[in-house]
């Protein structure tokens, strides 16, 4: 199909173009694209009321929601720019991210967050706002800022990614030139709408016209409750949750087109047995600086390249570099570069560099390309640690750990884990005694839970090199002499 016309309000078009047709299944609920409409036009009176202007930066704490939905719009509509916040981080973590943009408004459940520097907008306030005024809402241009979103890094600090609308219409574009979009499509947010991937599941079911089903949460149940009762076209997994189904022996339903795999390192014994069960895996690559997915394993190309992450959507161009930023050949490895137009603006007031070469983004992935075009990842980001599809920074659970009176020295690294994908472990020299229990209290208030090393080894020493690298062969020789890992 052909997508809506990109140069007028993605919601408004649709409440013209299909009023009628379902934009929104909730448990209880169906919202029509003129109600859906309606709603966004509410909030954003609401907001502008309450001083949102053209241009603001406003935080958006809210979980997966139809009023997340709204607001979102609703920002679009004021011509102000969302600032999606992860709700699992603790008050520490968005206070550090919101000073660190400067955000004057944070639209959130009343009771979520009590700092006195930002002014807090509550749901229930905006709702209370039923005047409706066309007036309110602000021109569109596809140049505009869209979104902000926070995404870890190798240095360990949030890095705030900006993306326009014209990078998240690029991004539904090539992916529609790959599966091919329907406004009979039934979409699943099957991931938090605070990673990008989540938020595009939003921005595809919202560009192609299509329905898009939320469930009352995105625990593990509950995701398997909405695929039987709402039959979704369209899902997002990342592999933790794919196995689990496929252990429990979960059958999709008769009505799903494609299944996108990603989040991390994907096993081939995973999508093979998925495949072989009926679930029409694509093996995805992406990351929030590519406004998702830029790269795509079909179910038949599997079967030739199991281990790749297939091959650039359409207008994507991928190339892998050296260290001189010289481009290589097939086969020869190195780091991967992009170009395209679903690449973001820029990173928010220089929290961190976007390095480029010859208009490529390095992404900080390494991998190689074969004969054929097709990508293979060898090793995400140094830093980042991806486990049940969040990533974390090690260098930051690493400084969260240092900053305990009782730690000496810490490191931070991953290991493969058959439930969670990588889990997060730690070596740590004591300085004073305290338990396991004792330094996962501490730690619960600087980091958000799923932060939490899973493993501990308790060494005399870190061994690092002249230049106070770790020497990773020592210490895993060290680890390995521990009778196992303390939980």
């Amino acid at each position: 199909m052909n997508l809506i016309e990109k140069n007028n309000h993605w919601l408004y078009t649709q409440s013209i173009n299909n009023p009628d047709s379902i934009a929104i299944i909730s448990k209880t609920e169906k919202i029509s694209y003129k109600e859906y409409y309606r709603y966004a036009v509410q909030y954003c009176c609401s907001l502008t009321e309450s001083g949102i202007k053209n241009k603001d930066r406003v935080g958006v704490l809210l979980n997966n929601s139809k009023e997340f939905l709204f607001i979102i719009n609703a920002l679009w509509f004021c011509g102000a720019v969302p600032v999606v916040l992860n709700t699992r981080l603790t008050e520490n973590e968005l206070t550090q991210q919101i000073e660190n943009i400067k955000l004057s408004y944070l639209i959130a459940e009343e009771t979520r967050f009590s700092k006195n520097f930002v002014e807090v907008i509550s749901l229930s306030s905006l709702k209370s706002k039923s005047q409706i005024n066309q007036k309110c809402i602000q021109d569109f241009d596809l140049k505009n800022d869209a979104l902000i979103m926070f995404t870890s890094g190798s240095t360990g600090k949030s890095k705030a990614v900006v993306h326009t609308f014209e990078n998240i219409y690029e991004s539904v574009f090539s992916l529609n030139s790959f599966i091919n979009l329907n406004d009979n499509d039934r979409w699943l947010a099957s991931l938090p709408f605070y990673h990008i991937g989540g938020f595009m599941i939003l921005c595809r079911s919202l560009i192609s016209g299509s329905t898009l089903i939320i469930p009352s949460s995105i625990k593990h149940e509950e995701i398997k409750y909405f695929i039987e009762k709402f039959e979704p076209t369209h899902i997002s997994f990342v592999s933790t949750t794919l196995k689990k189904l496929i252990n429990e022996r979960f059958k999709a339903n008769k009505n799903i087109k494609y299944v996108f795999l990603g989040g991390g390192p994907v096993e081939a014994s995973l999508c093979k047995q998925a495949i072989k069960e009926g679930w029409n895996i694509i093996k995805v690559y992406g990351s929030t600086e590519t406004c998702s997915m830029i790269a795509a394993l079909s179910s038949k190309d599997f079967i030739l390249k199991p281990d790749s992450a297939g091959k650039p959507l359409r207008n994507v161009n991928i190339e892998i570099v050296d260290s001189t930023g010289s481009f290589l050949k097939h086969n020869q490895k190195g780091e991967i570069a992009v170009k395209s137009k679903t690449l973001f603006k820029e990173y928010l007031f220089s929290i961190g560099t976007k390095r480029e070469i010859d208009g490529f983004f390095l992404t900080g992935d390494y991998g190689w390309i074969d004969e054929d075009g097709y990508l293979y990842v060898e090793s995400r980001k140094d830093d980042i640690i991806i486990t049940g599809g969040e990533n974390v920074s090690a260098r930051e659970v690493e400084d969260a750990l240092n900053n305990l009176d009782e730690v000496e020295d810490a490191y931070v690294f991953s290991e493969n884990d058959e439930i969670w994908g990588q889990s997060i472990s730690a070596a740590v020299v004591i300085k004073y005694k305290i338990d396991i229990d004792g330094i996962k209290t501490k730690l619960g208030s600087l980091i958000a839970n799923y932060k939490i090393p899973k493993n501990f080894y308790f060494v005399s020493e870190i061994p690092r090199t002249e230049l106070g690298k770790v020497d990773k062969e020592k210490l895993n020789s060290i680890i390995k002499a521990i009778d196992g890992a303390i939980h």
